[in-house]
């Protein structure tokens, strides 16, 4: 029985586009690509942006146009044809997916190729829970269904969030142990510590003692407003600033609640920046803060979810993370590289903010160490990916020992 199984891993993310999805999956086929190339083929939607990504390792298929109807069938007969031929080509051991919208590739294409699937980062709360938007409700009536066949077909899968798997048990109907977590990590080549004195002159930072920063969109789930609540509250006589890097639609909100509170001089909004240069605003920062909270029911019971991408990015560039105390973040505050505050707890974000702004420099440079020590240790790109084919591999063997049919 041969150990060395084959796969193709299927997501219908279009990986040169510069938002979440595009980045966290452009990340993770590079680093598929370079570790593991001999035993996977990527099968990916044509890049709309080719000058931003583009790899003549990956299969190509018809690019679905942001999920336009139409042009999603013809992506979705372009998928078929294209894995029916590797299949026949290659003889595939199994499939690897990131769910999309109606989860109905790893259903039919299971079912006629005989062979067995996984699945990759398996979320779908938004979708499923009043969270959701009047068009996804509507979509709902028919992708839940379909994702509770698919996740119990899967023979294994993986998310981010503990949280998330008992929410996943809950709403898929799962009675296994079949998911796994794996967490979110980060490019640490990219994401890595450079000199911050220099970059915080360049930007006429440094008349502040401690600059606090975040990276990513300017909404309500990321509670920017609490954190400037706090902000206005830090004791300035050693002068604190606040970088927002990112855009949003709450952005003339926060921008009306900064001058309301007298905090004018002490923020800074870039707006949007390429993916590229992020690492180079993260740098600015002496720490991070990431207020990121879903609010996960199953049955009666509320779970409070963080899985944020940015923390990794920030720990990879030796920045200390302050977030709300849930269960994802609980390592901050074990591994000593963070700050843990009561969800909604503005004093204590206060506190927070006054505790790291009041370390020594020699403080401050062992947390930054520690902090990158950490990433390395749990957020590589390598070692998660390691970490996703033991589960494969493992997975399938166990399969086929049991002799099971797809």
């Amino acid at each position: 029985m041969s150990s060395s199984y084959r796969y193709a891993y299927i997501t219908a993310v279009d990986l040169s586009i510069d938002n979440g999805p595009g980045i966290n999956e452009r990340e993770f086929v590079k680093e598929l690509l370079a570790s593991y190339g001999e035993r996977i083929i990527c099968i990916i939607p044509s890049p709309s942006r080719p000058e931003n990504y583009s790899d003549s390792r990956i299969s190509y298929v018809v690019n679905h146009r942001g999920r336009n109807p139409f042009y999603y069938l013809l992506y979705l007969f372009s998928l078929f044809f294209k894995v029916f031929k590797l299949h026949r080509h290659a003889r595939l051991d199994a499939l690897v997916f990131r769910l999309d919208l109606f989860a109905i590739e790893p259903i039919i294409l299971s079912s006629l190729l005989r062979i067995p699937f996984f699945l990759k980062t398996l979320a779908g709360y938004t979708g499923f829970s009043n969270l959701a938007s009047k068009r996804q409700r509507l979509i709902s009536l028919v992708s839940l269904p379909l994702y509770r066949i698919a996740t119990r077909r899967a023979i294994a899968a993986d998310t981010v969030s503990a949280p998330y798997i008992l929410w996943q048990k809950f709403i898929y109907r799962l009675d296994t142990d079949k998911v796994h977590i794996i967490r979110n990590g980060a490019n640490l080549e990219m994401f890595s510590p450079s000199n911050k004195r220099k970059l915080q002159d360049e930007f006429n930072l440094d008349r502040f003692s401690y600059v606090i920063g975040y990276v990513g969109a300017l909404s309500a789930l990321r509670n920017i407003d609490t954190l400037i609540y706090a902000l206005a509250k830090v004791n300035q006589e050693k002068p604190v600033a606040l970088v927002l890097v990112g855009e949003g639609q709450g952005r003339s909100e926060i921008e009306a609640l900064v001058e309301e509170s007298g905090l004018s001089a002490n923020v800074f909004f870039t707006g949007a920046i390429p993916y590229a240069a992020v690492p180079s605003y993260m740098n600015l920062f002496d720490a991070a803060v990431d207020l990121t909270c879903v609010p996960m029911k199953i049955d009666q019971t509320i779970l409070n979810a963080s899985y944020s991408q940015k923390i990794p990015q920030y720990l990879g560039c030796g920045l200390p993370v302050i977030a709300w105390s849930v269960e994802d973040n609980n390592f901050l505050d074990a591994e000593g590289i963070g700050k843990l505050v009561t969800i909604g707890d503005t004093v204590g974000l206060t506190v927070a903010i006054e505790s790291l702004a009041g370390l020594s420099d020699v403080e401050r440079k062992d947390m930054s160490s520690r902090a990158r020590l950490y990433a390395e240790q749990e957020f590589s790109l390598n070692r998660l990916t390691q970490k996703r084919f033991l589960l494969w591999d493992e997975s399938m063997r166990k399969f086929l020992k049991k002799g099971e049919a797809v």
